[in-house]
């Protein structure tokens, strides 16, 4: 499983950073892309591994 996760985060980086070389002439979706960045810093947000090392840590 953890090579699973491994690969998935590997691919979900290679994807974010695709996409956000799309974006970067766009204005409105750099603005959006540092407000959820600053959502993830503020703790306001988590991704999918923290929710789920929270969920495991409950259980």
């Amino acid at each position: 499983m953890t090579e699973k996760r491994q690969l998935q985060e590997l691919i979900e980086q290679q994807i974010f950073e695709a996409e956000e070389a799309l974006y970067e002439d766009d204005a409105q979706t750099l603005s959006e892309i540092q407000a959820v960045r600053a959502e993830y810093r503020d703790g306001k947000s988590m991704t999918i591994d923290e929710y789920l090392s929270k969920r495991s840590e409950q259980r």
